[in-house]
């Protein structure tokens, strides 16, 4: 006999649920709409997630780069934690020029902001990069 659950759930909790994922679609829509590849990276420097258009700019896709550090991507000659600590004191800078280098091989000029964020697993970093070869001129 195959084992058959059941789950029930009040109105309340279908009603969170419901709000929850309006939320994270908003905010889903949200980082699409950002012209730049984002980042969102540890205060050491682990990449916790990435949105489509850092896969666009890199080749890098989620599994490729998630759970690395942010020195597999941007080129240093630091260490991967004092890029880390570098990149968290950019946050006063505004746009920061840094090296990457994409899945390919092939290297690309970046300009980059940094913003601290808080998660539900502490402080962490956000990372808003541009490919500065295709950046025009006003």
């Amino acid at each position: 006999m195959s084992d058959v659950k059941v789950t029930l759930q009040s109105s309340s909790e279908k009603e969170l649920q419901e709000k929850l994922e309006e939320m994270e679609l908003r905010v889903k829509g949200i980082l699409g709409a950002i012209p730049a590849g984002v980042v969102f990276i540890t205060l050491d420097g682990r990449i916790e997630a990435i949105t489509d258009q850092f896969e666009v700019l890199s080749g890098y896709g989620s599994r490729d780069i998630c759970n690395h550090n942010i020195s597999k991507f941007i080129k240093s000659d630091r260490s991967d934690a004092d890029l880390a600590k570098r990149l968290a004191e950019c946050c006063d800078e505004g746009l920061v020029s840094a090296e990457g280098l994409k899945k390919s091989g092939e290297k690309v000029p970046l300009r980059l902001t940094v913003s601290m964020i808080n998660t539900a697993e502490g402080v962490g970093l956000m990372l808003c990069l541009l490919d500065a070869s295709k950046q025009g001129v006003l």
